[in-house]
């Protein structure tokens, strides 16, 4: 049983994170441009990327096909959440968007450490893996907007890192109520 219906007798609120909170918000998104500019920066440097922009149809196809994509990603990122939910809980699936954050939760439930760590760190594995690849086989103009894809994703990526980091520095008994776009951690009192 990866999850409780119900809170268990004897737990107590532990920690909360909240994507609309404006302190929260503010430092996700300064740790998002600063894990950005060091994730285009080192993949620049490693891969020698050089390209000349110019203006033409290959650029214009490649820039419209970049907007196109991000918008996907963003729709693909909180799928594969959804997918380990789904795997680990079965459970009906909640999706959104704020002006914060788009997420993907399970509101009525409480999911145990581990299923929960491996849902909140799925995408930026299964998207790290992609845009690496896509950095090793492409060159030019196409790497260097697939470097800005994986710059984007990680700085992305903060509020699952920063809940997957604070379940590791708690007890394998926390339970994890994630209604979207804010979480709630519970332990044994």
């Amino acid at each position: 049983m990866n999850y409780y219906d119900e809170l268990p007798e004897g737990y107590k609120k532990i920690y909360h994170i909240d994507a609309s909170n404006k302190k929260f918000v503010i430092l996700a998104n300064l740790i998002s441009v600063l894990l950005f500019i060091i994730i285009f920066v080192v993949s620049f440097i490693i891969k020698k990327i050089n390209f000349k922009f110019e203006i033409s149809i290959k650029t214009s196809i490649y820039l419209f096909g970049f907007i196109v994509f991000l918008i996907l990603y963003m729709i693909l990122h909180e799928l594969v959440h959804g997918l380990f939910y789904k795997i680990f809980t079965k459970k009906k699936l909640t999706f959104g968007i704020k002006l914060s954050c788009a997420f993907c939760g399970v509101p009525n439930i409480y999911v145990k450490k581990w299923p929960m760590f491996i849902t909140a760190l799925a995408p930026f594995v299964v998207f790290d893996i992609v845009f690496v690849l896509g950095i090793i086989f492409t060159d030019g103009l196409l790497c260097a907007l697939i470097v800005i894809m994986l710059g984007l994703h990680v700085g992305g990526c903060t509020g699952d890192l920063f809940i997957s980091l604070k379940m590791l520095t708690l007890k394998n008994t926390i339970l994890i109520n994630d209604i979207g776009p804010s979480q709630t951690i519970y332990d044994k009192e």
